[in-house]
């Protein structure tokens, strides 16, 4: 896929270019995706690979897993160079018994780079290792960090870490 001065195109199989306005009239994806799938787990888990040469790749695959499971709000892609970054929420993959999913978490396990995998029988969890921290304000404080955000054009959230971080 290629995205280039906001005019976006995918590649079918045979090289042809299809318009991303027109992608999904044209073309379907082979599994059923959740658009609005509920995942309230916080924290991310991020997977990166090398792009991909050919489209029946273990990289697409698992991301058409990740977009059925877990939902398609719930990740995001990003390409960058030759790699592909995937950064999603907490998820579960299931695999039915008998099924070819072993070849797909081996590449899963080894495009990890932010989070851990717990296995659980025949289901795998991709759980963050971010922590939560809460923190009180008072409403001038709030307001405050209201006004810096807005200058700095980025949410409270991202000031404060930012502001933390930095030391």
């Amino acid at each position: 896929m290629s995205i280039d001065n906001e005019e976006g195109y995918a590649v079918n199989g045979m090289g042809k270019r299809v318009s991303l306005l027109t992608l999904p009239i044209e073309f379907e994806p082979l599994t059923a995706y959740h658009i609005g799938k509920l995942n309230n787990r916080t924290g991310q888990v991020e997977l990166q690979f090398t792009k991909p040469t050919h489209i029946r790749a273990l990289t697409y695959t698992l991301i058409e897993q990740i977009a059925a499971q877990s939902g398609v709000r719930n990740y995001t892609i990003a390409e960058e160079e030759n790699k592909i970054v995937v950064t999603c929420r907490p998820f579960l993959l299931r695999f039915e018994e008998g099924s070819a999913g072993y070849e797909l978490i081996e590449h899963a396990k080894r495009g990890l780079i932010k989070g851990e995998l717990h296995e659980l029988k025949q289901d795998y969890f991709f759980a963050s290792t971010d922590r939560k921290v809460t923190l009180t304000l008072s409403e001038e404080e709030y307001q405050y960090l209201s006004e810096i955000a807005l200058e700095n054009k980025c949410t409270i959230e991202d000031l404060l870490r930012k502001n933390l971080l930095m030391g």
